[in-house]
């Protein structure tokens, strides 16, 4: 009894202190079992004047802050004593453990342990590993959990019984078994990762920052230096080593394990290819060019080529000359017309054109003879991701990717075709753009000049107004998306326009909304 008061005695102050402080924790307390006590003397050869542990208080908190502004208030209170304090929370143990733990003297000059740690680090010291998933699942103890929990006890506990030198060594093989097809890594600073088992230090790498895995060089593993292969395992403290001269390589894909590691290595590589193709393409050009004694082109006319050929810019245009996918002399052609000779055509040729298609601009996957009509509900140009859909007796009709009427619920799946851009010359297409604006004075003028100026053609235009708005009704005459995005651009440079959009309307029937091309 002389003990337990002696506790209460110590928590008392303790908790009355944090309430004051604002700290939300629970505080506990143990007086050390006689039998306890005695097996701790026989173990360690100590004498009785040696043990500071008789009396302990635990302090669980909300979180780690909240662990580091108890101790605060702990020393506030008690002398701390030398040497006494551990803290196990920025350098946990190998078995997952964290807690800090601090020796003071307290009321009749007692030694008094006093371990403060959150509710998940509680869980974990009691249950183990498996603790951290039950924490982070709102407490369900799933049956994956339960089903593996059943095997380390019925299947291996005799063996761990032989291998262990105590209770405590068998129930730390019995924590970290729980999850034998994971392995538990730290930081340096003591943050816990979670990695698939055989994984390496090129996977640690990744799992802090896609950054931090591409400059990797080497690794540390407790201190010491390991190659990238290194097979980590739990409770090992992990330290990468970066270079801003480092890249990842393809043999990384046979060194990292986990689908992060190897996602972001193949999405790098990639891009290094892709970064390739484009200088490769572009020097291709460029030389070409020079054969020809032509100028470099304008970003425009580049963009312009680029979305006759389907492509979104000019940096894919050079990729895909880079990569062998786009001839060069189609390029040149569509840049300089003029540099196109006549040629006898080959039999082979000759075919083609015997099956070619009857219209310019739409290139139609493994279908030859087909009527093809451009959508006027979505008023598709090149530069946009189209679809072709297979229309009741008017051939095939054109559509932007987005647009409503080739979702699944208006068409089936089996007249949708795939439908690539191959524009030549200035060919132009029909746009209906719809502005947006306050209602003034010649603002319809304004609006067509902008147009005008843009190096567009206006086929019909006006606008109405309502309650000091006005809303304008416009269909030009465009290249390519990139000539279109000009003339918005133009449009909304206008003084009294709040905005400008596409405009699309839905057709009662596929095949009434079309015009030949």
């Amino acid at each position: 009894m002389e003990r337990e008061r002696a506790i209460e005695e110590i928590r008392g102050p303790l908790r009355a202190r944090l309430q004051e402080d604002g700290i939300e924790a629970e505080v506990s307390g143990r007086a050390k079992s006689f039998f306890s006590i005695w097996g701790k003397l026989r173990r360690s050869g100590s004498s009785f004047d040696d043990l500071n542990d008789l009396l302990g208080v635990r302090v669980v908190t909300d979180s780690k802050g909240d662990c580091y502004r108890v101790l605060g208030v702990v020393h506030d209170i008690y002398v701390p004593v030398a040497d006494r304090f551990k803290d196990y929370i920025a350098t946990p143990k190998s078995n997952m453990y964290q807690s800090l733990h601090t020796t003071v003297i307290g009321p009749q000059q007692r030694m008094v342990e006093i371990q403060i740690r959150t509710r998940e680090m509680h869980l974990v010291s009691e249950i183990g590993i498996a603790a951290h998933y039950r924490y982070k699942e709102g407490g369900r103890w799933d049956e994956e959990i339960e089903r593996k929990l059943g095997e380390v006890l019925v299947r291996r506990t005799t063996e761990w019984h032989d291998e262990a030198e105590d209770p405590k060594e068998f129930m730390d093989f019995l924590k970290i078994s729980l999850y034998q097809d994971e392995v538990f890594v730290f930081t340096p600073k003591g943050e816990l990762k979670q990695l698939p088992r055989g994984s390496t230090p090129l996977d640690f790498a990744y799992s802090i920052h896609s950054q931090v895995g591409n400059r990797c060089v080497g690794a540390k593993v407790n201190g010491r230096i390991v190659t990238l292969r290194h097979e980590l395992k739990s409770g090992d403290t992990v330290e990468i080593m970066t270079s801003t001269q480092a890249t990842p390589s393809e043999d990384w894909l046979q060194v990292a394990h986990s689908s992060r590691a190897r996602a972001k290595i193949r999405q790098w590589l990639r891009a290094q290819r892709l970064q390739e193709a484009i200088l490769l393409g572009r020097e291709m050009l460029q030389k070409e060019l020079r054969k020809k004694r032509k100028k470099f082109p304008t970003d425009e006319e580049l963009m312009d080529v680029a979305q006759s050929f389907g492509l979104s810019d000019a940096a894919l245009l050079y990729a895909r000359m880079g990569e062998g996918n786009l001839a060069v002399p189609g390029v040149l052609q569509k840049l300089y017309p003029d540099l196109a000779v006549a040629k006898n055509p080959s039999p082979v040729e000759r075919l083609r054109e015997v099956v070619r298609l009857p219209v310019k601009g739409i290139s139609i996957q493994s279908v030859s003879s087909l009527l093809v009509h451009i959508a006027q509900c979505c008023h598709p140009v090149p530069g946009d991701a189209v679809v072709g859909l297979v229309t009741r007796g008017r051939g095939v009709s054109v559509h932007r990717q987005d647009c409503p009427n080739t979702f699944d619920d208006r068409v089936e799946k089996e007249r949708r075709i795939d439908v690539s851009w191959d524009v030549e010359g200035q060919k132009m297409f029909l746009v209906r753009l719809a502005v947006y604006g306050s209602d003034r004075a010649n603002l319809l003028a304004d609006v067509a000049l902008a147009i005008l100026s843009s190096g567009t053609n206006i086929r019909e235009g006006g606008m109405q107004s309502a309650d000091a708005q006005a809303v304008g009704d416009f269909l030009v005459e465009v290249r390519n998306l990139a000539h279109l995005e000009r003339v918005m651009r133009a449009i909304r440079a206008v003084r009294g326009v709040s905005d400008v959009e596409r405009k699309q309307h839905l057709p009662r029937e596929f095949g009434e909304d079309t015009g030949r091309v």
